[in-house]
């Protein structure tokens, strides 16, 4: 299914799918990325996360993928 809105082709989504952004260890940089590259939003768990920490996987993810 092709989804097709303002926001998704703002984000470059192709399908529409949200990764579930699970705090306490299932969300790993390596599944957003994976998430974000195959057209889904991947999304971070980052409830007990810290800012510099968020800093630094958010651009893990930004390396890792165009999306």
């Amino acid at each position: 299914m092709k989804l097709s809105t303002p926001l998704s082709a703002r984000l470059g989504l192709a399908s529409p799918i949200i990764q579930a952004p699970m705090a306490g260890g299932p969300s790993s940089q390596e599944l957003v990325a994976a998430c974000s590259a195959a057209g889904v939003l991947g999304s971070f768990g980052f409830a007990y996360t810290q800012p510099d920490e968020m800093k630094k996987q958010s651009a893990w993810v930004r390396a890792k993928t165009d999306r």
